[in-house]
């Protein structure tokens, strides 16, 4: 199973992987460089760690593709002694070289940990991915000992002392949830496989209900809410940390928060993960305005409502956004939308052999990008 689901994960020689690293590890070199340290709490970003890596996990384990591999491996012979803690292995290397490689990048550039807490991160990584097994396997099922998990992952990250205790502590309970994980039945892991949005060829009107259609392709898939939730929550933490570290204003940071945010992949990649979707559109007449302009629409105010939430909960940390960043809210959803719209119209993403191809496809930075240097404009302003 390890070797097969390595080159699904990882690439072919780990070439996907080696990919990633060298891209975080340029990232490093270019921010270390700048020779600004901050002092991030060890214990915040303890939190956002396991909170991060959590929801990407849950993330990667509800993939349709990997429950369609999990079916076919099931069908031969295996021992489940050893594919649970396979499975979890080859997850967790994806996890951290594609997906948390460039928050661990951006942290050591800008702070200064000793050893201790490296060796916390580094157990702490290795616990919440052992967790997240544990918590996508009884989501559904019991779902209490799926909260009890989480919620004895974030307190530890929260109460736990950056010393060698500490270290005991979370080589206890890596070791102490290694077991359960080893004993889950591997067939859990497919029951919360979501179902495919099939698109029927026959409709009652010529009106395209686009709205409809991708409420149903959001809610069909409950991770890609988790995926908003989780950069909300990284959002939070990025302004909160430079309020910390900085004697500047926080809501002076509340912009480029937003812009982070706008990393949101499942909308932006709607026509480029359907085939048959993107075959209708390559023939359906006036498209601009049964499509175009419905989706352009539908993304503003999904945008919309993620930048209320993440307003909000900076409110209720402390940070009040002012009317600069209540009008950037604004103008980023709208711009964010036209921009998604187009680049799926006009440059649709259609060299992918896996889901998670298009998941880190390069393309999904160039909104970021964008909505970045705004934010960093608008901070000087």
């Amino acid at each position: 199973m390890i070797e097969v689901l390595s080159k699904k994960m990882l690439g072919e020689r780990y070439s996907r992987a080696i990919k990633s690293v060298i891209i975080a590890f340029t990232v490093y070199i270019g921010l270390d460089s700048l020779e600004y340290k901050l002092n991030i709490s060890t214990n915040v970003f303890l939190f956002s760690t396991f909170f991060f890596v959590v929801g990407v996990m849950i993330q990667a384990l509800s993939s349709d593709d990997n429950a369609q591999y999990l079916k076919g491996f099931f069908s031969m012979p295996f021992e489940k002694n050893k594919v649970n803690t396979e499975y979890c292995t080859i997850m967790g290397m994806y996890i951290l070289t594609a997906r948390a490689s460039l928050l661990f990048a951006v942290y050591f550039a800008f702070a200064s940990p000793d050893v201790i807490s490296v060796l916390m991160l580094i157990l702490n990584f290795i616990f919440a991915c052992l967790a997240s097994m544990i918590i996508f396997a009884f989501l559904k099922t019991k779902f209490w000992i799926s909260a009890i998990t989480f919620i004895a992952g974030v307190a530890v990250a929260f109460l736990v002392n950056t010393n060698i205790y500490g270290i005991i502590i979370y080589a206890i309970l890596t070791i102490a949830v290694i077991f359960p994980v080893m004993h889950i039945d591997p067939y859990r892991f497919m029951k919360n496989k979501t179902s495919k949005i099939k698109i029927s060829s026959k409709t009652k009107s010529n009106h395209f209900l686009i709205q409809k259609y991708l409420l149903r392709y959001i809610f069909s898939n409950k991770s890609f809410i988790t995926n908003s939730l989780v950069l909300i929550a990284f959002g939070c933490f990025f302004v909160k940390m430079f309020e910390n570290a900085t004697e500047t204003n926080a809501v002076d940071f509340l912009p480029i928060g937003l812009a982070m945010i706008s990393i949101n992949t499942p909308f932006a990649i709607v026509i480029s993960s359907n085939k048959k979707l993107r075959e209708k559109l390559e023939v359906m007449p006036n498209k601009m305005s049964s499509f175009c302009i419905p989706y352009t629409m539908t993304i503003t105010v999904f945008y919309l409502v993620c930048y209320a939430v993440y307003i909000l909960a900076l409110y209720f940390l402390g940070v009040k956004a002012d009317l600069t960043a209540i009008i950037s809210a604004v103008v980023f959803a709208i711009e964010s939308a036209v921009i998604v719209c187009f680049l799926e119209n006009k440059f649709p993403i259609t060299k992918w052999s896996v889901e998670t191809d298009l998941w880190h496809n390069p393309r999904k930075y160039i909104i970021p990008i964008v909505l970045m240097i705004q934010g960093f404009l608008i901070q000087f302003i």
